[in-house]
């Protein structure tokens, strides 16, 4: 049986697609019935230093109706990692201890109007495991609760979240 080469190219790109797509990383939003400098005052509050969220801000760009905001942030309570971000580990390392779990998070901010501001959340979590003395880092999948976390500290409701 022959198959035609565009056949198997389409077929092999499929597959590409479908294995790289667990490292994608996945973003939230939100519509927030607030001005900009108000949504981005209240972003900028949940990354300070004196917050109690433990966040360090990495990179911080600011214009007129644009900003944005990239921190990190290293959990060592399992616990609160689990609530956060998913790690689905590979059978042959089952037997891997969670070490601890990083996260970089990239805020977006974006002014819609005098009264609406659009917020996106990117998270990128990696935990790091290790077994008989070896380290390897995971690359792990979003719960969604930092997140929407993050965009009700920047005054998004329960409503505006979906």
């Amino acid at each position: 049986m022959r198959h035609p080469p565009l056949t198997i190219v389409l077929s092999l790109f499929a597959c590409l697609l479908a294995s790289s797509a667990g490292g994608k990383l996945l973003s939230r939003s939100a519509d927030i019935p607030r001005p900009f400098d108000q949504v981005y005052a209240a972003v900028s509050k949940y990354f300070s230093p004196d917050s109690m969220h433990d966040f360090q801000i990495v990179s911080q760009k600011r214009s007129r109706t644009k900003a944005e905001i990239v921190a990190k942030h290293t959990v060592q309570d399992k616990a609160k990692w689990s609530a956060w971000a998913y790690c689905k580990v590979p059978a042959l390392q089952l037997l891997d201890t969670l070490q601890q779990g990083n996260v970089t998070v990239t805020v977006k901010v974006e002014r819609e109007s005098a009264g609406r501001t659009f917020v996106t959340v990117t998270p990128d979590f990696q935990g790091v495991y290790q077994f008989a003395g070896n380290t390897r880092t995971q690359q792990c999948a979003s719960n969604g609760v930092l997140e929407n976390d993050i965009l009700r500290g920047a005054g998004a409701s329960d409503s505006d979240l979906n």
